[in-house]
């Protein structure tokens, strides 16, 4: 090999090692306050947070799924299998953004926007740790990347993902059934004039 196909596979290699995956616990995000808006402008953007995560996770499950393809077919090299973790990774550092943007403003958020939030930060944080296992394992295993061990990582990316879009999925459905009953029983009252 040429010294510059060594350079690069050393900077892949060391992107990989080096990028750190987005910990929900450590990140640093400003409050929407201090950004210079206000709650309600917030809550109207709350929404709009919450539903690009299920959009990130349908993506990371996308690139999982390429990836178990890679494991099945034998037929990727090492280099193809760090470009899907690469964009898993950036797909899973966003939800970690946005989870971390909801987090500092919880109390701007609705009842349903909460509880979205607290089921998805611990799955993206287990999405988040497998994705760095999965890094880890192709940075030293770069020869045996169709072990069960690796395939078992991209099974469970694909897994979180989908539990992650289910669950913002779910949450919203019951906003709407909520909202629904809430103004079918306010239309009554005003009817009957209670």
């Amino acid at each position: 090999m040429n010294l510059t196909r060594w350079l690069n596979i050393g900077a892949l290699i060391g992107t990989l090692i080096c990028t750190p995956t987005v910990l929900l616990g450590v990140q640093r995000c400003q409050p929407e306050a201090a950004a210079g808006t206000n709650s309600e402008n917030f809550s109207r953007s709350a929404s709009a947070l919450l539903k690009d995560i299920p959009e990130d996770a349908q993506r990371v499950r996308y690139h999982a799924g390429v990836i178990e393809d890679f494991t099945n077919s034998q037929q990727a090299d090492w280099e193809a299998h760090a470009h899907e973790l690469r964009r898993i990774k950036a797909e899973v550092d966003d939800m970690g953004r946005r989870l971390g943007r909801l987090e500092m403003n919880e109390g701007a958020t609705t009842p349903w926007e909460q509880q979205a939030i607290h089921q998805a930060a611990p799955l993206v944080q287990f999405l988040a740790d497998n994705t760095d296992d999965a890094i880890y394992f192709l940075n030293a295993h770069q020869g045996d990347l169709w072990s069960p061990r690796y395939k078992q990582n991209a099974e469970n990316l694909s897994a979180e993902a989908s539990a992650i879009a289910q669950s913002i999925g779910h949450d919203e459905a019951l906003r709407k059934t909520e909202n629904s009953y809430l103004r079918r029983n306010l239309g009554m009252l005003v009817m009957y004039g209670k």
